[in-house]
């Protein structure tokens, strides 16, 4: 049996009030060449999101459907790290240290379905509350040398991370892992402007509390999705060949050729329902997506970085990526699609401390195991006044200040179905931001980053 429905997911809109806050302590000691640092930070965020949508079919005898919610919640994130340095010649320094990672997080989850006669209801089994707790524990030895008299300088370190995750979702129970990293650098120096390099590293990426946690979003009916608490870590190695040059005036370019191959990669996958049975309820002709460690996965390719200082005012920054990624999962095959993804950046130093930024992102869209992820891009407009001799600045920052929405139009088929759906995604926002630096300590607002992936401890 066969499924094709088009879905607009439509009239969407998100917004978050939140008021977070860090502060960090470091101390420094310093004799005969060791060094010993010490440094902890905490922050704490509270915040609420409200949101509403609806769907429309383009498959005759699909009803539509919608909901809306709210959801208070708060965070807290601890970091704690030592690190010790000790010089053992001139061509050889060893360095250890550990930190330690406190994370909770705790929100409540309303949510009122839309009703065959319009209007909206509650539905008990969207609404819950839940508590996430992870720890992450880690230790690290890695040394520093020249050899061949400095003609090549390196890199290398190994790396243990031990993590714990508990939480009250109903019926699950999330495993601990211990995972060993290693990693080397070698790189040489053909002139004081020219370097080449060699690295090979390795990683780890962890499911957030959205992936592991089992309950089922059912804001569309026919696209049912849930989390899975058995997922495993990712673990990703990387292999990079690099040439970079320098040029005056603060200008760069750096080429480098890329390996990459992840295990236990974690990826979504869709099954088709024609009943479906969810905590007591029917649902017919369903879509239900789960996250899952589907194989492996590996890409090759390039990776371009330039700076270029055009004035002592004005400069441009520019990343691109282009290569071929391939999914491996047993039983399904494989498949391999270009991989393309591309960002500038663009400031303007006024006089009086005014700047003004301007960020675009693009990634294109990817092929997967069960068909093609959409692209996806945006645009970030940026301006700073600083004060009192640096110490304090004042910003306005708008995402997508012209376009409401951002359209993601994907494809999905299986063994029994085919689905294409169009998503308007509301990604416009503006803000302000406000920062101020007292002596050595610094207060100030904690920066999101909507599009990096999640990066290891180091």
């Amino acid at each position: 049996m066969s499924s094709v429905n088009s879905a607009i997911n439509a009239g969407s809109k998100i917004s978050e009030n939140a008021g977070d806050w860090s502060l960090s302590y470091k101390k420094l000691f310093n004799k005969k060449g060791q060094e010993l640092n010490v440094l902890a930070t905490t922050s704490k965020g509270n915040n609420h999101s409200d949101y509403y949508q609806q769907q429309y079919y383009s498959t005759t005898g699909y009803a539509n459907s919608g909901s809306r919610g709210n959801s208070p919640g708060n965070d807290r994130e601890t970091n704690l790290s030592v690190d010790y340095r000790l010089p053992l010649g001139k061509s050889f320094t060893l360095e250890t240290g550990g930190k330690a990672v406190f994370e909770r997080l705790g929100t409540i989850v309303s949510t009122d379905t839309l009703l065959p006669g319009g209007g909206y209801g509650n539905n008990a089994n969207q609404t819950y509350a839940f508590t996430y707790n992870r720890k992450i524990y880690a230790y690290y030895v890695s040394t520093e040398f020249s050899l061949f008299h400095e003609f090549i300088e390196g890199q290398a370190g190994l790396r243990y991370e031990y993590t714990t995750t508990t939480e009250d979702f109903k019926g699950a129970a999330i495993p601990s892992y211990g995972l060993f990293f290693p990693s080397i650098l070698l790189s040489h120096h053909i002139d004081e402007t020219q370097t080449i390099k060699a690295v090979f590293s390795s990683r780890i990426e962890r499911p957030d509390y959205g992936d592991l946690n089992p309950f089922y979003n059912i804001s569309d009916p026919h696209n049912i999705s849930t989390g899975n608490p058995n997922l495993r870590p990712e673990k990703g190695h990387r292999y990079e060949l690099g040439y970079n040059k320098t040029f005056g005036h603060g200008s760069s370019l750096y080429v480098a050729a890329l390996y990459r191959r992840n295990t236990d990669d974690i990826q979504a996958f869709s099954t088709y329902y024609s009943v479906l049975d969810v905590n007591g309820s029917t649902y017919t002709d369903v879509s239900l997506t789960q996250r899952y460690n589907i194989g492996s996965q590996s890409a090759y390719g390039l990776n371009m970085f330039g700076s270029v200082s055009v004035t002592p005012e004005f400069s441009l920054r520019s990343n691109i990526q282009l290569g071929e990624q391939t999914n491996s999962s047993p039983g399904l095959g494989s498949v391999s699609g270009v991989q393309f993804r591309a960002n500038m950046n663009a400031s303007y130093k006024f006089p009086n401390k005014f700047m003004v930024e301007i960020f675009g992102n693009y990634n294109a869209s990817q092929k997967n195991i069960q068909g093609l992820r959409p692209a996806f891009g945006f645009y970030t407009l940026a301006l700073r006044k600083e004060f009192f001799h640096d110490k304090a600045s004042f910003g306005f920052t708008a995402t997508n200040p012209f376009n409401k929405y951002v359209n993601q139009r994907s494809t999905l088929s299986g063994s029994n179905f085919m689905q294409s759906s169009l998503r308007k995604v509301p990604y416009q926002s503006f803000g302000i931001t406000l920062s101020y630096k007292f002596g050595k300590l610094e207060f100030k607002g904690k920066e999101r980053d909507n599009n990096s992936e999640p990066a290891p401890i180091e």
